[in-house]
């Protein structure tokens, strides 16, 4: 087994692997069974990779299930890795049919549905970590807030951040919370540098905690050569 060292996100709290396997793209072409899914985790935690990075929306709604299929079949401990979900963005989906238009939804209401459906897909009782995946223009902190205050209370979540917020919009959330958000999730390489200049990256700092970076390598343009295509595909 590959040793990878880990990050404490905020000090004294919840570590992840240095690399985090992401499985937006899991599904992307294909259709892995659960045996292929649980030989998948198993070569990921043996390279030191045991922080596994969902959300909702992945593949449609359907990433989470095809994981946790292949979760039940891996021999390894649950407590050996960490799950990581993020919700908030509803997509017009086949398998969700009353979202006829994309948006978004920070109410406590959703959230917390929202996470019982990541535990029940993932076969889990509990999640590490669990973002909220956009900035939501009409968020009520206070509700969102309640969600997750009641979701740590009640065992079913670890910690919670968020991704994709500007400094201002993660310190409104912080400031009705008893606990830290342990992260913001944001898009940072080569190919994408803004979190250098727009005071990303300054407050994570300025607050000593760690970000976690999406799209490191481009969405993989840096090996193919091709424009980057994240922006706007509403999944990150």
């Amino acid at each position: 087994m590959t040793v990878s060292p880990r990050i404490e996100l905020v000090p004294g709290g919840l570590s992840l692997s240095r690399l985090v396997f992401g499985a937006w793209r899991l599904l992307d072409g294909q259709n892995p069974g659960a045996e292929e899914v649980a030989r998948l985790i198993d070569t990921s935690v043996d390279l030191g990779l045991t922080s596994f990075d969902h959300a909702d929306i992945y593949g449609g709604y359907a990433v989470e299930e095809a994981f946790g299929a292949g979760l039940a079949r891996w021999k390894g401990r649950r407590a050996g890795i960490e799950l990581i979900s993020k919700c908030g963005i509803m997509l017009a989906s086949s398998n969700r049919p009353q979202n006829r238009l994309k948006h978004y939804d920070t109410g406590a209401a959703h959230i917390e549905a929202s996470v019982e459906r990541s535990l029940n897909n993932l076969g889990t009782d509990y999640l590490d970590l669990l973002l909220i995946h956009r900035p939501d223009p009409l968020m009520d902190a206070d509700d969102t807030a309640r969600a997750f205050e009641r979701l740590v209370a009640a065992g079913k979540v670890r910690a919670v951040g968020v991704s994709n917020f500007t400094p201002d919009q993660f310190d409104l959330l912080a400031s009705r919370l008893p606990f830290p958000l342990v992260t913001n999730q944001i898009e940072h390489s080569v190919l994408e540098t803004s979190a250098l200049t727009d005071g990303r990256l300054d407050h994570a700092q300025r607050l000593r905690y760690a970000p976690m970076i999406w799209s490191p390598l481009g969405g993989g343009s840096l090996f193919t050569g091709e424009a980057h295509a994240s922006k706007g595909c509403g999944q990150r």
